[in-house]
């Protein structure tokens, strides 16, 4: 079974596909159900205009003896365009070459004498001094192999593992060469702009089958049709393998949207993390003015100081000029564990946490657009988290207080033990050890609950960063981290992510937001259905 890793992480697949054959057009009769009907969405997340830099290149894939033109659009004199590998961007890597904005217009940069060698690559627009990033186009260098290594064909299918559904897409290569396969959302022969790749994997050896297995209950984007397969290596054509869309998710009304952050870190020394917080902050003004708030999961500062919550307002209030959207907070083990500006530990910092944020405790419910959103959080100044008697007690009548029949959204610093990414078999992420099984026991009477948790950093694209209940749990939902991400061999990569979720009266969605790309992260789009 092969999970998902990339350096860059959007929109998704279906939950209910069609089974495809490897031509792109045989549907199988064992993928029914009587509750699918055809999908509408409200399109909460329209953009603005916001007047923000933007660059355009005019190529996709370049032969090593290019010029790279880089249109460069509303962009500031004190601004950048630069050239860098795909891993590296611009808080982990240095440019093999970069050009000051002097004013918008069309920046070259010549590949022979950059040196770049068949691979990927970005360009990006970025602040110099903030390395806040404005955007950031992909593209591709040729080694000019002119063989066509184009794939046999493809399948993508519905599964049920364990009793959850999951999809799986199966790619059939034509060549046992080492290849790089990429699969990305089209439409009508043409890749999605908007949302990352979906699958890549590198391949070679052998004619064996590439089985691609996703986390559960994901969809696939409204306007898409097809999956592209493209390989990197060579002059290779894309293999396009259709999806049927008879299997979208059935028709819902559209409620409202929220966005959940974690582990923001806001610390004026470090530049590259607040620049992640800064592009989450942008691409929630910018997709989505009418949203219902922004919910945090703890670690929102890096060490809960009054220059540290300063910093944290400060971007807030650059992004939004003192109009931001409501800000419901959750405490981390960093907001209380490294106060040091008073003296009284635990409590001083709890008391600067409600002062700084507004929020009533460090544990509370609030009640937003009619649905109860419950903020959990240590009792006890550790890492890990511990939590008392009182605040579990009052948790369980929280719950009692609930009509079962709707939505109730919980958000929690530490994750409770295998539920989702970081806390799962021979990972040491999981915390509030002293209840999590009893409150694990009491959830499992809320089949309607969606647990949102923060504090392991694990990418949307990693191993079980869902986990839904089916009717007979509760549902857990990892949310990655703003500051910087790891994967599921406890890797750094770059970057930060966050969830936009779409409320409907049926079911809710969770789309994975790629900060860097500024796209939907493809592989990290989910439903969660109300039982």
């Amino acid at each position: 079974m092969i999970y998902l890793k990339k350096s860059y992480l959007l929109f998704i697949i279906i939950l209910l596909f069609t089974l495809v054959g490897c031509n792109g057009d045989e549907e199988s009769s064992k993928v029914e159900s009587s509750e699918v009907k055809e999908v509408y969405y409200g399109n909460p997340f329209e953009a603005i205009d916001d007047g923000l830099g933007y660059i355009e290149l005019d190529k996709e894939i370049y032969d090593n003896t290019d010029t790279i033109k880089v249109n460069v659009f509303n962009a500031k004199s004190s601004d950048y365009v630069a050239i860098y590998d795909l891993t590296s961007e611009p808080d982990n890597g240095v440019p093999y070459k970069k050009i000051k904005v002097s004013n918008n217009t069309t920046l070259e940069f010549d590949i022979s004498s950059m040196g770049l060698e068949a691979n990927d690559y970005v360009a990006c627009l970025y602040a110099n001094k903030t390395w806040y990033l404005y955007d950031r186009v992909e593209f591709q260098v040729d080694d000019n192999d002119a063989t066509d290594y184009k794939v046999n064909g493809a399948k993508i299918e519905r599964l049920e593992v364990d009793g959850k559904i999951t999809t799986a897409l199966t790619i059939f290569p034509s060549s046992a060469k080492e290849l790089t396969y990429t699969a990305y959302w089209a439409k009508d022969g043409k890749r999605l702009s908007d949302y990352t790749d979906l699958a890549r994997v590198v391949k070679g050896n052998s004619m064996n089958d590439i089985v691609i297995t996703f986390n559960e209950n994901l969809f696939m984007p409204n306007e898409a049709n097809q999956i592209e397969i493209a390989v990197t290596e060579g002059k290779s054509t894309s293999f396009y393998l259709n999806v049927k869309d008879s299997f979208k998710l059935k028709q819902s009304v559209y409620k409202y949207n929220f966005q959940v952050l974690t582990d923001i870190h806001a610390n004026p020394d470090y530049g590259f993390w607040s620049s992640h917080f800064y592009n989450a902050l942008l691409d929630i003004k910018c997709l989505s003015g009418n949203t219902s708030g922004i919910f945090t999961c703890g670690d929102n500062t890096d060490m809960g100081s009054t220059s540290h919550y300063q910093h944290f307002n400060s971007i807030v209030d650059s992004v939004f000029n003192k109009n931001a959207p409501n800000i419901y907070y959750t405490v981390g083990n960093h907001d209380y564990m490294y106060y040091k500006e008073d003296v009284g530990g635990f409590d001083a910092a709890i008391s600067y946490f409600t002062k700084t944020t507004k929020m009533p405790n460090h544990y509370y419910s609030v009640e937003v657009e009619g649905h109860k959103c419950i903020f959990l959080s240590s009792d006890v100044q550790n890492v890990q988290g511990t939590m008392e008697e009182k605040q579990l007690n009052w948790f369980k009548n929280e719950l009692a207080s609930l009509n079962k029949d709707e939505f109730a959204f919980v958000f929690v610093h530490q994750p409770f033990s295998n539920t989702t990414s970081g806390t799962l078999e021979g990972q040491d992420w999981a915390g509030l050890h002293n209840v999590s099984e009893e409150i694990k026991n009491v959830l499992k009477d809320y089949p309607n609950v969606v647990v949102f948790t923060g504090h392991t950093h694990y990418s949307l694209e990693s191993r079980k960063t869902t986990n839904f209940g089916y009717g007979s749990n509760a549902n857990y939902v990892n949310n990655a981290s703003i500051a910087y991400l790891v994967d599921d061999k406890y890797d750094y990569t770059v970057g930060g992510q966050c969830n936009f979720v779409e409320v409907y009266e049926d079911y809710i969605l969770i789309k994975g937001r790629d900060l860097y790309e500024g796209k939907w992260v493809s592989n990290a789009m989910f439903v969660c259905y109300l039982y």
